[in-house]
């Protein structure tokens, strides 16, 4: 299991990719949750906040992606599961599911 802040694949390609060469894993699942922090906390508010507490950073910090979601969570499962299928550190072969939790009922619903 790889955790990140919004569950944004681009984050954990990383990690996928040690894990592909190591474990071989022939299933990726991409799992968000409905009321994410990462859909009320945008790019351009973490990037202010960011310049505040490392100004001498800041072409870094501009030039970096924090994982905002600006769409629904089932859209940006579908972004995730599509990053990585166009990752080249990703085997073609790995299957993807995509799944919504929803931390209101608890129900996990299948996205694609």
């Amino acid at each position: 299991m790889i955790r990140n802040a919004g569950g944004r694949a681009f984050d954990a390609i990383r990690s996928l990719s040690i894990m592909q060469t190591a474990a071989a894993p022939g299933t990726i699942v991409v799992m968000h949750h409905t009321d994410c922090g990462m859909t009320h906390f945008h790019d351009a508010y973490i990037k202010k906040a960011l310049l505040e507490i490392a100004p001498q950073e800041e072409e870094l910090i501009e030039a970096s992606k924090f994982g905002e979601i600006t769409n629904s969570i089932e859209d940006s499962i579908r972004e995730d599961i599509a990053i990585l299928k166009a990752s080249p550190l990703i085997k073609k072969s790995t299957r993807f599911i995509g799944l919504k939790f929803d931390i209101s009922t608890g129900l996990l619903t299948e996205i694609m």
